[in-house]
């Protein structure tokens, strides 16, 4: 009855509810206006014509062709970005951080908002030159800031008036081009030569001009339909810059001679049939410019701000609008004190960098999401990869040819805001990091899977079989020492099914003891009928592919016999560790028991060995080789046999050989080693009888504090890294 009722006819006289009236600017006022007069500005009337001058046609239009290519694909991933998610305040930013990681969205999120706050500063001063131009008494840096008081007073008071206002702008705008257009061409002359200038100098100066986007992006927040709107507004008002700017190289060039050119950066008002609607679009195309920065800086820093990467009070929205108010102020002080840099030429590398960067990364967030095929991966307007990574590639050609050095320390500095700022926050959203973690891990597993270990590149990677949840120092000071941080660690911990505890409390409490200790390692908890048998099958089945464990390190509690018994047979190598809790010493002695009849074992001990003395830090770590045979003879020969292995391995170690019969073995270990801090020492080939025996080397090494007993059983030619 009620699925009838839905889908019954409403009678005429039945009471309706009008849906709710959309709010929110549309793709013309909202995007495509702010756009096309960020791109319509100081660039195109003040210092198109000098570069033109200078460089001469065929390079200038590359130029042109080049920066509107870049802004293209760029739009294009905007474009892919905005119809796969609601792109809310933050333009860009919003982007980023919700792709990549609220980490990168910081590192980048901060130079985003400077390029547009230096961006305003970037219009205002075209604006002073024009006006100082024509009353020379003015002070450009007086106007600018002037200048920007009025135009932040307007923008903090209402958005709506200055969409409006824009529009009206722009009408002056196409007026004045009319009158350039149509305006009467200067014959040649003889002059003096026009001045050079570099290519890429040329770039850095134009690249600006078309960077407008951002402003559209920017008011991302504000918008109807941010998915039909960002991609139709974004695109057009690329589309639109590069045909205005084609034909006015191609009409400057047919109609004013070069040197003039370089000479007069106000030749579009001289040659214009209404010189003044050229000083009127200027002004409004500066000013216009400035005044899409002025509104779409502080709603990126609005969302730094709410997103807990800068201050928050920043962040705050007055009004029923919720308009960043705070962070229109703060940007207004910032852009002030950009102002003071004083020259158009000076500020316009600063301003191409930070938006090349921007540029570069919503190519490569777009192309690696293309690449992936994430399920959530679905926009609307979508294009191969390799056009979003063509765009990241120009962008990154771009930054080095500018200025490599300049392209090296904007690059540090976003490292350093990751590093410094945006690791330490978190966030309640969710990113493709994990995607493309995995997507590389996949990669390199199979190809690892088709190759060998080397031996002069083998690292110990241990399945640590953990008896205890709370892991003793000496244990991790151990695992730390013969990897170093370069190898995967496994701590393992097995529970019994009738255990009162859950395996994600005792996870949580292994890896905060971890944390504690600076450890990174996996943590593998399960529950178990019987002990034993599940530390068996773990040491068989854990891993995938590769990507598994070579070494077995069982500490002194249980029943180790049988476990390393099948660690043996698996092709692990077995570490049994009897560890005492101390303190990290300045002097640290580390013996090493040599038995010529189990020589892989002993190489094995010598590269442990080797590894803690170099991850280990401390200031002298010796490393003693021992050996015991039975006779003077055998003595003089493997003092030899040392001397000889050791000539050209480059291991710094002692040797020293003892004279002992085999039933005294490992009394004279237990003796010599006493004052070591500790010992490796070869165990007997896991087999019958291994269970007393081992219980007979635990019983006569009591005196040695820390003793590693060592089989190796894994198929690595470990004399390969003596060589």
């Amino acid at each position: 009855q009620q699925i009838a009722n839905k889908f019954r006819p409403r009678l005429p006289n039945q009471e309706t509810h009008a849906p709710p009236e959309s709010v929110g600017y549309g793709t013309f006022f909202g995007v495509y206006l702010p756009s096309i007069l960020s791109i319509f500005g100081v660039i195109m009337y003040l210092r198109l014509g000098v570069i033109l001058g200078k460089l001469g046609l065929v390079p200038t239009l590359s130029i042109v062709i080049l920066s509107s290519l870049i802004t293209f694909l760029t739009s294009l991933s905007i474009s892919s970005i905005s119809t796969n998610m609601k792109v809310e305040k933050g333009g860009a930013y919003y982007m980023i951080s919700r792709c990549l990681g609220i980490d990168f969205g910081t590192a980048l999120g901060i130079p985003i908002y400077l390029a547009q706050a230096i961006g305003i500063a970037f219009y205002l001063l075209g604006f002073s030159e024009t006006l100082c131009a024509s009353f020379p008494e003015l002070n450009s840096v007086y106007v600018s800031i002037v200048t920007l008081l009025v135009l932040g007073i307007l923008g903090f008071f209402s958005t709506t008036i200055v969409l409006k206002t824009q529009l009206l702008i722009f009408l002056v705008i196409i007026a004045s081009l009319c009158s350039v257009f149509f305006g009467n061409p200067i014959p040649y002359s003889t002059m003096e030569p026009v001045g050079r200038m570099g290519y890429w100098t040329g770039f850095a100066i134009f690249f600006p001009a078309v960077t407008g986007i951002l402003s559209g992006v920017s008011m991302s927040g504000d918008l109807k339909d941010p998915r039909k709107s960002l991609p139709l507004g974004t695109i057009g008002a690329v589309l639109t810059g590069f045909v205005v700017y084609v034909l006015l190289v191609l009409f400057l060039w047919s109609s004013v001679p070069r040197q003039l050119l370089v000479k007069d950066t106000m030749i579009c008002e001289h040659i214009a049939r209404y010189g003044s609607l050229v000083i009127l679009g200027i002004w409004g195309a500066t000013l216009s410019s400035a005044l899409g920065s002025i509104l779409g800086a502080p709603r990126t820093l609005q969302a730094l701000a709410e997103d807990g990467i800068v201050f928050k009070f920043l962040g705050k929205s007055i009004g029923k609008n919720k308009e960043p108010k705070i962070a229109s102020l703060f940007t207004i002080v910032l852009t002030a004190c950009f102002l003071f840099f004083g020259k158009i030429d000076s500020v316009a590398p600063i301003l191409t960098m930070f938006f090349l960067i921007s540029y570069c990364i919503l190519n490569l967030v777009a192309g690696i999401e293309t690449l992936m095929h994430n399920p959530s991966w679905r926009p609307s307007f979508t294009m191969k990869p390799w056009v979003y990574f063509t765009g990241a590639i120009l962008c990154l050609i771009g930054m080095f040819m500018i200025n490599a050095g300049a392209t090296f320390l904007s690059l540090l500095i976003v490292l350093s805001i990751y590093f410094f700022r945006g690791r330490k926050l978190s966030s309640n959203w969710e990113d493709i990091c994990f995607a493309i973690l995995m997507q590389v891990t996949k990669s390199t597993a199979y190809r690892l899977k088709n190759s060998s270990c080397a031996a002069r590149c083998w690292r110990p990677h241990l399945l640590v079989l953990s008896p205890s949840v709370t892991l003793q120092k000496s244990l991790v000071k151990f695992v730390r020492g013969i990897t170093g941080g370069n190898s995967f660690i496994t701590f393992a911990h097995l529970m019994e099914r009738d255990t009162q505890y859950h395996e994600e409390t005792i996870t949580k409490s292994i890896a905060n003891s971890l944390k504690k200790q600076k450890m990174q390692a996996f943590v593998k908890v399960e529950t178990v009928d019987e002990i034993e048998e599940g530390y068996k099958r773990l040491i068989v089945s854990h891993g995938i592919g590769p990507l598994t464990h070579n070494t077995v390190l069982i500490p002194h509690q249980g029943s180790i016999p049988e476990i390393a018994e099948i660690a043996y047979r698996a092709g692990k190598n077995i570490i049994v560790l009897r560890e005492e809790l101390s303190e990290t010493k300045q002097d640290f002695r580390i013996d090493i028991w040599w038995d010529s009849i189990h020589r892989k074992t002993s190489e094995l001990m010598l590269v442990l060995a080797h590894m803690f003395q170099t991850n280990m830090g401390v200031k002298h770590t010796q490393i003693t080789l021992k050996s015991i045979v039975n006779s003077e003879t055998a003595r003089e020969q493997r003092l030899e046999y040392f001397r000889d292995f050791f000539a050209n391995s480059r291991f710094h170690v002692d040797f020293k050989v003892y004279v002992a019969s085999i039933e005294e073995e490992l009394k004279t270990i237990n003796f010599f080693s006493s004052e070591s801090d500790l010992a490796f020492i070869g165990l007997p080939i896991p087999g019958e009888g291994i269970q007393s025996m081992y219980a007979t080397y635990i019983k006569h090494l009591k005196s040695i504090k820390n003793v590693a007993l060592v089989v190796a059983a894994e198929p690595v030619d470990f004399q390969e890294i003596f060589k």
